[in-house]
């Protein structure tokens, strides 16, 4: 009432799962006998005021987050391994104020403060419960030009403090995070933009904390002594649209990170910050819709080319092309989705291979390549009433995949869904 929202949402979720471990045709006896237990609460208050030409908007938001690994019943005495878990709580404020005018533009003002706590028995030992504090004040101004060009500010400081624990000292990571944009409209539907932006990323907790070796024998350990990662992008980009039903884009990017954090495949596997990295890639897209036969079809290409400078350390998971068509059609009956997502071979390194030898006291394991995948899904919708029914269909085709070598996906499995409108 009185141009005012308020809005809260919760979210519990709990799941129970084995943990498949890695399938390796020269280990065979590489089983896992781990299981998993995890529980989330999510609840948010979002607040929302439209007065004149200001709109205010706050949210608050709490996220509960456990897990406990545990030994199955039957594993072998050598292979017990113990209870390990997670405990993670964060709190998030958020809070904008935004005064917009048509021939004046818009200019936003805004605040983000979170804290993070985590108490888990996989990092190391001295590092009891690791907290970390955000805090970041942010401005942005959009002004037109003309009638048909307008500039885009924006300017985002961050500064946020992190130690393992009371008693430790602070670690402290500050950004500064500009961002310009020109935007040009040469013709109805027609848009085209420039933007220059820098960013930023601090490490996370298990980044600078993990300890903990694998069920396959890996030790896997955090580096205190991280920096912050930086990134410069530029981007250039086109959007029309037709009245018909017919949209196509394209963008063309470069960035260019520095202190890129990543995991080294080493013994042990390490984070590390990559001191320069390169890429480049560019994006396709279009949307086509029939609307007197209830017709949508979606198709969004990318390519990236990533390139570690001054470093013979692959880069892995990377992926240079990615493909996804989407085609929606509407009966009398029901609403049909059916959507496919093409991913390109990528480099992995053969953590579980015997073979690696050692050069200059590092481990050198083998450089492998994931096959392509091609992933469908599909969803059948009805409304029945008040009543919206989903069902959803993932690897539609039952396919055979890992993310990460030798780690099955699922296979076919189902969702079903049931959303009710409350007036």
């Amino acid at each position: 009432k009185n141009n005012q929202q308020v809005q809260f949402s919760f979210i519990n979720s709990n799941s129970f799962n084995g943990q498949p471990g890695f399938v390796y045709p020269d280990n065979p006896d590489l089983i896992s006998y781990r299981e998993s237990n995890r529980s989330s609460n999510y609840f948010q208050f979002f607040y929302k005021k439209l007065n004149g030409n200001y709109l205010l908007t706050t949210s608050l938001a709490t996220n509960i987050f456990n897990t406990d690994y545990n030994d199955r019943e039957d594993a072998p005495e050598e292979k017990v391994l113990g209870q390990t878990h997670y405990r993670d709580k964060s709190y998030i404020l958020r809070t904008q104020l935004q005064r917009f005018s048509y021939k004046e533009g818009s200019i936003t003002l805004g605040s983000e403060i979170a804290m993070d706590f985590s108490k888990s028995n996989v990092l190391r030992n001295i590092y009891k419960e690791p907290e970390q504090f955000t805090a970041a004040g942010f401005i942005q101004f959009m002004e037109p030009i003309s009638e048909n060009f307008k500039y885009d500010l924006g300017l985002r400081y961050d500064i946020r403090q992190v130690s393992g624990g009371k008693g430790y000292s602070t670690k402290s990571f500050k950004a500064l995070s500009p961002k310009f944009s020109l935007i040009y409209e040469p013709f109805q539907n027609t848009i085209t933009y420039f933007s220059l932006n820098k960013g930023f990323r601090a490490p996370s907790i298990s980044e600078l904390f993990l300890e903990y070796e694998s069920s396959y024998g890996l030790l896997l350990l955090g580096n205190p002594n991280l920096n912050a990662e930086s990134l410069t992008n530029f981007e250039v980009g086109i959007k029309t649209t037709k009245e018909e039903g017919f949209s196509l884009f394209g963008n063309l990017f470069m960035n260019h990170y520095r202190n890129m954090i990543d995991f080294v495949y080493t013994i042990p596997v390490r984070s590390i910050n990559r001191e320069i990295v390169h890429s480049l890639g560019f994006e396709l897209g279009s949307n086509i819709s029939f609307s007197t036969i209830g017709t949508n079809i979606n198709f969004v290409y990318s390519y990236l080319d990533m390139e570690n400078i001054d470093s013979n350390i692959p880069l892995l998971y990377r992926p240079k092309h990615t493909a996804r068509v989407t085609i929606s059609q509407k009966t009398p009956v029901v609403d049909i989705q059916l959507s496919s997502k093409f991913t390109s071979t990528q480099f992995y390194e053969d953590f579980l291979s015997d073979d690696h030898p050692i050069v200059d006291d590092k481990v050198i394991f083998p450089l492998e390549e994931l096959p392509k995948t091609i992933i469908t899904s599909a969803s059948i919708s009805k409304s029945i009433n008040d009543y919206d029914l989903t069902l959803k269909i993932k690897n539609l085709f039952d396919t055979k995949y890992v993310m990460i070598q030798h780690y099955p996906m699922p296979e076919r499995n189902f969702q079903i869904s049931i959303t009710k409108r409350v007036e």
